[in-house]
This record gives C-alpha cells, structure tokens and sequence, in this order.
C-alpha cells in the first residue's frame, strides 16, 4: 500500500475500510477527547488558527492514526480528527485551498 507522506500526517492513499456503521469502532472509547468537558471549540475551531489545542490533544492520542483514517476515508467534512483539521482534510484530499467564509 503506497503511503501519501506530508507535513500534516502520514495516512495511506487507498483505505480499505468497511462502510459506516458496519465496523468496529472499539478504537473511540480510547480517545482522549471522548470525555473532554467542552469539546467543541477544541475540535470544531471557526478558523484554521484555532485549531493547535485541539491538535495538540490528538498528538498524545493513542488512536490518532486509526481517527485521522476514519475521518479521511470518510470524508468528514468538520472537526479536527486524528489532528488534522477539516481545511487540511480539504487540502489533502483536493489539492485546493478551502477559501475562508
């Protein structure tokens, strides 16, 4: 499997990853922002900026590779997930910059 390498992370190219809902997502419970008393600003930042506390809690996660796949093969289009954020996502993913509204 060819592996896209970056600054941002180091995922493969081609995931081979059930359809949702039908995987085991056991890795969730072992996330350290699962039970984060106010999630929300950490992982849903308003600007690319706001987003280095939240990376840095998913840079100490033990299951940040395994949510940085999940939510590139998914195409998760908000949140930070594996400690990247939905603008690097778009960047990966499209080679575009997303335009800020």
């Amino acid at each position: 499997m060819t592996r896209r390498r970056g600054p941002l992370f180091d995922y493969p190219r081609s995931l081979h990853l059930p359809p949702v809902g039908t995987e085991e997502e056991d890795w969730r419970v072992l996330s350290l922002c699962r039970n984060h008393p106010d999630p929300d600003p950490l992982w849903n930042p308003m600007r690319p900026e706001d987003a280095e506390l939240g990376k840095s809690i998913c840079n100490q996660c033990p299951v940040k590779q395994r949510c940085g796949e999940y939510a590139m093969t998914r195409r998760e289009p908000y949140g930070t997930w594996g400690g990247v954020t939905e603008w690097e996502r778009d960047f990966l993913l499209t080679g575009k910059i997303r335009k800020r509204k």
